[in-house]
């Protein structure tokens, strides 16, 4: 499908929305007092777009811990998804502040994650999809190691569990009395070993392009920590070996090099996937 084939409606370019947050493809924006404006970066593809909103749609109604996708809107050019606005923080944010509960919240992420790979719902994209499609379009690799990557990832199984594919403690919102998982553009059906291996990448590896250099210490100081408390609770809960984990890091390191990343990033998971090929 193609954006002619949605009612988008257009917002007036001269309505004035707050900035509320960013990350790498998007920022959000107060759109009035009960709903998100999550506006996509200008050129940022349409397709992608559209399997966030068709994905979040066909999911929220088995997986109720995530804020309600409204409607697909234009602003100033650009693309954007009205969501249900959820009242908190981020749990990445929390845990930078409170350093002491970060294993806590390691584990706490892992009870959620260990709840969404209990769900099995059809999706616009499988994991063996998503990845080849992301592997091709790397940048990095020759095309021999690109071939050699998506041999792997063809003798993996293939499993339809919900996968969020870019689940961090920056899109886990915490309320009151909740947790709302937040950025579905990524999931998939597929293995949960997959989805924790690009847990455990993202969480050792990645670099916020949005934030400055000691933002970033203080970041990776905590990931650490929440990482190794997360994968102590999940491997004791779900039974999946750390063997079972660690081969899929190669695809998906290689399927995360098709993705915006600073040139640091970028050339620590070119060396990981040479490494292990």
């Amino acid at each position: 499908m193609c954006e002619s084939d949605y009612n988008i409606r257009i917002l007036a370019d001269d309505n004035k929305y707050t900035l509320i947050g960013q990350g790498n493809t998007s920022e959000i924006l107060e759109y009035s007092d009960d709903v998100v404006l999550k506006l996509f970066r200008e050129g940022f593809p349409f397709d992608a777009i559209e399997r966030e909103w068709l994905s979040t749609t066909a999911l929220q109604e088995r997986f109720e811990d995530t804020p309600k996708a409204l409607e697909l809107v234009r602003y100033n050019g650009r693309f954007g998804i009205l969501y249900e606005r959820i009242f908190g923080n981020d749990m990445m944010n929390i845990a930078l502040t409170q350093p002491l509960r970060q294993k806590e919240y390691g584990e706490i992420l892992a009870d959620i994650h260990l709840k969404m790979h209990e769900v099995n719902v059809p999706l616009p994209d499988t994991i063996h999809q998503k990845l080849s499609r992301d592997i091709t379009a790397g940048i990095g690799l020759t095309d021999e190691e690109k071939q050699k990557v998506l041999a792997i990832l063809e003798s993996k199984p293939n499993k339809f569990f919900l996968c969020h594919f870019d689940f961090h403690p920056g899109n886990v919102m915490v309320t009151e009395d909740r947790y709302y998982v937040i950025d579905w553009m990524t999931c998939c059906s597929g293995d949960p070993a997959a989805d924790v291996a690009r847990f455990i990448l993202l969480m050792t590896y990645g670099e916020p392009l949005y934030a400055d250099s000691a933002r970033r210490l203080l970041i990776t100081a905590g990931m650490n920590k929440i990482r190794k408390s997360y994968l102590e609770r999940y491997i004791t809960e779900s039974g999946i070996e750390r063997e079972e984990i660690k081969s899929w890091l190669v695809p998906v390191a290689a399927a995360r090099l098709s993705e915006m990343l600073t040139d640091h990033e970028r050339e620590i998971l070119v060396e990981l996937i040479r490494e292990n090929l």
